[in-house]
């Protein structure tokens, strides 16, 4: 279930300490976390994440491939449905909450744990506990933005060559959904901001 949104006024700020206009990071927002920046789990609002097992393989050396492939696995995907995401991040919270923490996206604009420093922030925890608000949020996307070099890539709506910095070389027509994405959102946003 999606809970709440980011605020207007936290969209043009990022908007504004990256650079863009406010409909690149609306079209982000959409591709990345359609469902909001928080869901509820167990009557508790919780950040949106997604679990990526390849990740937590990684960052484990493969020390739990056997024991919870759903949690760890050399190959990417198995992702499953939205609701199974934080059971999954607790799941593997007991395993090694570090490496669980750094294998999940986070929130509206789905930023990995891994990232927290290129981020800016002074430690995972810090991280952790700023995906709780939009704000926090907000923060890490334009501190990804920043550390990741994609500045440029969002002032000239450059979709693919911010596709390819965001989610990678494989990023399998994401450029093509934040093009459609932007061109909803700037139609919606004539007149209004």
């Amino acid at each position: 279930m999606m809970v709440g949104s980011i605020p207007l006024m936290e969209q043009q700020a990022a908007a504004m300490a990256i650079g863009c206009e406010l409909s690149w990071v609306q079209a982000i927002m959409e591709i990345e976390a359609p469902r909001g920046p928080f869901e509820m789990y167990e009557g508790a609002q919780v950040p949106a994440t997604l679990f990526e097992r390849h990740y937590f393989h990684r960052l484990t050396k493969g020390k739990f491939d056997k024991t919870a492939p759903d949690l760890s696995n050399s190959k990417s995907g198995g992702y499953g449905k939205y609701s199974a995401q934080w059971p999954k991040l607790l799941r593997a919270r007991e395993l090694d909450a570090s490496a669980a923490n750094q294998s999940a996206s986070w929130g509206a604009f789905q930023v990995m744990g891994a990232n927290w420093k290129l981020c800016g922030f002074a430690s995972l925890k810090e991280f952790v506990d700023a995906m709780s608000t939009t704000g926090g949020q907000v923060r890490a996307f334009v501190g990804y933005i920043k550390g990741a070099g994609l500045v440029d890539a969002c002032v000239r709506k450059d979709a693919l060559k911010f596709a390819i910095g965001y989610n990678g070389p494989a990023q399998e027509g994401y450029d093509d959904k934040i093009r459609a994405a932007y061109d909803r959102h700037r139609r919606l946003n004539v007149g209004k901001v």
